[in-house]
């Protein structure tokens, strides 16, 4: 199994956790279970890994401000530069999303 995560794992999981949020909030059913095994299956990590990555996102969004996954309570115990890199990546992806809706409203 890898160590270290590298940055399309944790691109990967945060772009698996904002759907889940999305689809949340649009009152449509999520299987977290599936979504974990499907990350397992593009990267070299268990789900039950992905599981645990989930909640350290959720501690992450509690600290940015927003509201976390039901069901993924916040594990804190991430590690600086752990949450340095998460945080990082969820800057890009929002940036990128706000880019993209620039467009289509132009």
């Amino acid at each position: 199994m890898t160590k270290g995560w590298s940055d399309a794992e944790l691109k990967d999981s945060v772009l698996a956790y904002m759907l889940m949020e999305h689809k949340e909030q649009n009152g449509e059913k999520i299987s977290k279970t599936e979504i974990y095994k499907k990350l397992s299956l593009t990267h070299p990590r268990s789900p039950k890994s992905f599981e645990y990555r989930m909640q350290n996102i959720s501690s992450i969004w509690v600290s940015l401000g927003r509201q976390y996954i039901k069901g993924l309570k916040p594990a804190g115990n991430i590690g600086r530069k752990m949450e340095q890199r998460i945080i990082k990546i969820v800057q890009e992806i929002d940036r990128e999303l706000a880019n993209e809706q620039e467009r289509t409203a132009a």
